[in-house]
């Protein structure tokens, strides 16, 4: 007997296909099916297809047993499509991310094993951490939908306290998702995990090969991962019996999706964990705007740990402005007399410092003295970085990379010079100030491996480096007990964007880095180098939740989010006049809609990006359902030429 079943299959389009089969076969299960002329991947989504109204059907042509996507699972995917306007394929390719789980098995893959020390014995804890726990595992053994945000002080112990929670789960045979913002925090929570848990947890990242990522997902889906900590791309993955998610540092950016279809990794989450019928746990000390109005609307349950682990004191805070500094009369001078000073004393203690700086690389711009040429990226509006250290001029955006030159490429004069501070340059001058203290430089560019993470917070731990330059990376997640001393090189650098959300990136920032220092019983300093001391930002800096009601009455007065809802497009191609006069004749069939505010369009700030010319639109409503039927209603009527290409992010936190 022939069954018409319907099948969504893992490539960008938006509907599902019929196909038939003549055997017997669940919804849910992974397939293989002809489509076009090649093969794909696809799922069966129900059994009940439509009649067939045209002579032939297809045929499924393999079943991959025994994958099967729950319908708990299907059931987000579908929702996740329609919110997002990411296609239904799309979003399914990203569950079926390691295709060659589905392949014949080779004998040249083995079987990933991953061995651990012996788990220690559970961390005390006190009374707010205890009181927390026991929520979180009531809420576990309930196994029913509840939003939680862990509010903890930096070095509060909230991870030992969803620990707690995740130990729970799996001790009622549950599985355990732990999100992160990302891969550099994976070997501080995997080594926590590590010590606290009787089960070995898995992670999952980029860094991983093939066939690593083959076996895990192979574990996930058999049930056999009990833990696994991972970036975004892990919420994907097919878990069998999930029992609780956490969102660690709920409030990074980094959450937030930007190639291949936007999402926000934090969002979804919650949205899993309502069709999985679970807790979800969001864990900061800094939560969004978004998260602390939710909690202030009791959608969220919060959980407060307000004092650090053994009542350890917060670090004390300190402004050097720099504008009575006596280093603004030297030229490129990033350390300020004070913050020298201030360095000395911590070392002549023993006691180890953390620099911070948010720029990667020597220098942000290359300019020429003789003509004012900057030298700029060839597929990007954005300038070439000096990485002094590897000798080249890179491109943070498309990666373009050229060794530096000795002459200007415009006038052909040898008077280059790198123009603004980066990481490399605080090092140099660092080492010129402190030449018998090992300092080491701690970026994406240095700590690019799992491994290499692993072996510099052991050293940082055992004291055999003692100061440390570090950037983002380094600004949450991480316990340095003998880190007493963190400066701020440029506390002004996160304000300067017109970024709606750039107040309160800054201040989450300041504070998660200053949260490094003192976090045991020595106690911590923290001084921040800024030429706007009577900033807002800083005068509330000891008050959060005034900053964020502070900040909420600007953005409601501003009709920004979360008070109202955005949606972004951003139009692309190759001849920058054609994407113009595309973009401009789709905004002119605009639907009218009186709820609805239409702002653009308008060059993108980042006008050149990989290739190809950009500008933006933003439409704005009050409620974010009307903006998808809108939107859905204006693609029909104004179709784009083949030279221009349409990217929707619903959202958006980005807008370059």
């Amino acid at each position: 007997m022939e069954l018409f079943v319907s099948v969504a299959v893992a490539v960008p389009i938006k509907q599902r296909y019929t196909y038939v089969i003549s055997t017997e076969i669940a919804a849910g299960q992974v397939v293989r099916v002809p489509f076009g002329r090649r093969s794909a991947l696809g799922v069966v989504w129900t059994l009940d297809a439509p009649p067939p109204t045209v002579v032939s059907i297809k045929s499924i042509t393999e079943i991959c047993a025994p994958y099967v996507l729950q319908e708990p699972m299907r059931h987000f995917i579908d929702w996740m499509a329609r919110y997002t306007m990411i296609p239904l394929g799309s979003v399914l390719k990203m569950c079926l991310s390691v295709p060659a789980v589905f392949d014949p098995p080779s004998k040249r893959i083995k079987e990933l094993v991953l061995s651990w020390p012996k788990a220690l014995d559970p961390f005390p804890l006190s009374a707010a951490q205890e009181q927390s726990a026991n929520a979180l595992i009531t809420a576990v053994q309930a196994k029913a939908f509840q939003v939680f945000f862990l509010d903890g002080v930096t070095g509060s112990g909230k991870t030992e306290v969803y620990l707690r929670a995740a130990q729970e789960a799996v001790n009622n045979g549950y599985q355990v998702l732990v999100l992160l913002p990302e891969i550099a925090l994976t070997e501080a929570v995997m080594s926590r995990c590590q010590q606290r848990l009787k089960y070995p947890p898995i992670s999952w990242h980029s860094s991983q090969t093939p066939a690593q990522k083959r076996e895990i997902w192979k574990n996930v889906a058999r049930g056999q991962a009990a833990i696994v900590v991972g970036a975004r791309s892990a919420l994907f993955l097919p878990f069998q019996k999930l029992g609780l998610i956490v969102v660690d540092e709920e409030h990074d950016a980094s959450y937030k999706q930007e190639e291949g279809g936007f999402y926000n990794a934090r969002d979804m989450a919650i949205v899993r964990a309502k069709y999985e019928n679970i807790p979800v746990v969001l864990s900061s000390a800094t939560p969004s705007l978004e998260t602390f109005l939710n909690t202030k609307k009791c959608r969220y349950t919060t959980l407060h740990l307000p004092y650090r682990y053994k009542e350890v004191a917060l670090p004390s805070i300190t402004l050097i402005d720099l504008r009575k500094e006596p280093m603004q009369r030297r030229a490129q001078t990033c350390l300020s007399t004070s913050l020298i000073q201030r360095m000395q004393e911590t070392l002549q203690c023993q006691e180890q410092v953390l620099l911070y700086v948010n720029r990667r690389g020597y220098a942000p711009i290359t300019l020429c003295c003789a003509c004012g040429e900057k030298i700029q990226c060839p597929n990007c509006a954005a300038h070439l970085v000096d990485h002094r250290r590897r000798g080249v001029l890179l491109c943070h955006y498309c990666g373009h990379t050229v060794e530096k030159p000795r002459i200007c490429p415009k006038c052909t004069a040898e008077e280059l010079m790198s123009w603004g501070i980066g990481a490399e340059h605080v090092l140099e001058e660092v080492q010129q100030h402190f030449p018998h203290a090992k300092a080491v430089l701690a970026s994406s560019d240095t700590l690019n491996t799992p491994l290499k993470m692993r072996q510099f917070i052991q050293d940082v731990q055992e004291g055999t480096i003692q100061i440390v330059i570090g950037t983002k990376i380094l600004a949450k997640g991480h316990h340095f007990p003998q880190l007493t001393c963190v400066g701020v090189i440029d506390a002004d650098f996160t304000l300067a964007t017109e970024d709606v959300r750039a107040r309160e990136y800054a201040f989450q920032l300041l504070q998660q880095v200053a949260g490094r220092a003192g976090r045991e019983e020595k106690p911590g300093h923290v001084y921040m180098q800024t030429y706007q001391p009577d900033q807002a930002l800083f005068q509330t800096f000891h008050d959060r939740d005034t900053f964020l009601h502070e900040e909420a009455r600007l953005r409601k007065a501003a009709k920004m989010p979360p008070f109202t809802h955005l949606v972004a497009l951003i139009f692309s191609g190759l001849n920058a006049a054609l994407v113009a006069r595309a973009v401009e004749e789709f905004v002119r069939k605009a639907p009218q809609e009186d709820a609805i505010d239409i702002l653009g369009p308008i060059p993108a700030p980042l006008s050149h990006l990989k290739g190809r010319y950009r500008w933006r639109v933003l439409i704005r409503a009050v409620r974010q359902a009307s903006l998808v039927e809108f939107l859905n209603k204006w693609c029909q009527c104004a179709p784009l030429p083949t030279t221009c290409r349409l990217e929707v992010d619903v959202d958006p936190i980005s807008f370059l």
